[in-house]
């Protein structure tokens, strides 16, 4: 782990801090019949979504199980589905399969954007000092920006526990941009991080993420949360087995938080096993150390029920005691 690593953590938790280039791609659905299309076929509320909000929302498969998720910004003329750059294909792809003969079209949008994330308790005063009145006030909630500074799009996404703002910059702004917003955060004690710190951040706020959480091996309501999905927008695909689960069952599994015994993280993709390792009853998708809570923590997936509190997981130091705990962990 990088040394400075917990301390970089700890001052974005108590300041605030700036990654540069947030990795994230942006895919425009246009014409007449987006509203439409989407509504029908993604798991939330399109056609309740207003201008200048923005919502989680899943496209499923028939058994309910996650094919892809966007954060989805309403704007005047086109919807802005934002992922992570590796699923940006297989975004457009799988919607391409559904549309024929809705008026709709898709455009790439990711390089028109530069997008640099702000996280922490310090950030909105950054934010009023430099742009007066300009940004949002609560989570989830989209605008377009016409502002000297070359920023084109702000969105308000509390995604770490933290008050967090993404703004969308013009490429060519983007360094200037950078060194104002680096030189005053300065003065607030507001770092400029990387892509380890967020992660970690992340994963102490529980919050899940596409390629750990977010794939298609799970299932919408293993995630425990209806942030994802409207129960009364009508049908969409997977919403049968969906409903279903919520209304007459329970989920096989269930997002859960561990506590790890040792110093060492569980890599993704290691199995959650009953202490006497008799029995495989989950799979652990982040982990990473803590800085506040000093030890290792892992999210993952647990079979629906189990009594027991404590399991085992393997760390690269041999299994360790894993003990369940509420999410989110700081």
């Amino acid at each position: 782990m990088n040394s400075n690593l917990p301390k970089t953590v700890q001052t974005i938790r108590r300041c605030g801090g700036i990654l540069h280039d947030f990795p994230r791609a942006v895919l425009a659905v246009r014409g007449p019949d987006r509203v439409r299309f989407l509504h029908n076929v993604m798991s939330h509320d399109i056609k309740g979504l207003p201008t200048g909000q923005a919502r989680l929302a899943g496209l499923l498969d028939r058994q309910g199980k996650i094919v892809f998720t966007a954060l989805v910004h309403a704007c005047e003329e086109e919807l802005l589905l934002e992922t992570i750059p590796e699923e940006m294909e297989k975004v457009r792809r799988s919607l391409e399969r559904y549309l024929v003969s809705d008026r709709v079209e898709f455009a790439e949008v990711t390089g028109e954007y530069k997008i640099i994330a702000l996280h922490g308790p310090a950030i909105p005063d950054l934010l009023e000092t430099l742009w007066p009145g300009l940004f949002p006030a609560s989570s989830l909630q989209s605008k377009a920006a016409v502002a000297s500074s070359g920023i084109r799009r702000i969105a308000r996404w509390d995604l770490l526990r933290l008050p967090g703002f993404h703004l969308w910059v013009a490429p060519e702004a983007a360094v200037e941009l950078q060194k104002s917003l680096a030189g005053h955060g300065n003065r607030l004690g507001i770092v400029e991080t990387n892509w380890d710190a967020f992660e970690v951040l992340r994963i102490e706020a529980g919050a899940p993420w596409p390629g750990h959480e977010l794939c298609e091996s799970v299932i919408l309501n293993e995630l425990g949360s209806e942030e994802f999905v409207s129960f009364t927008k009508g049908c969409f695909i997977g919403q049968e087995i969906v409903a279903r689960i919520k209304y007459r069952g329970h989920p096989p599994r269930l997002l859960t938080g561990f506590l790890l015994e040792g110093k060492e993280p569980a890599s993704p993709g290691r199995p959650v096993r009953t202490t006497d390792s008799a029995q495989e009853v989950g799979v652990v998708t982040s982990s990473c150390f803590s800085p506040a809570l000093k030890q290792p923590i892992a999210l993952g997936f647990l079979q629906y029920g189990r009594s027991e509190t404590t399991f085992q997981v393997p760390t690269p130091q041999g299994d360790c005691r894993a003990t369940v705990t509420a999410l989110p962990f700081v």
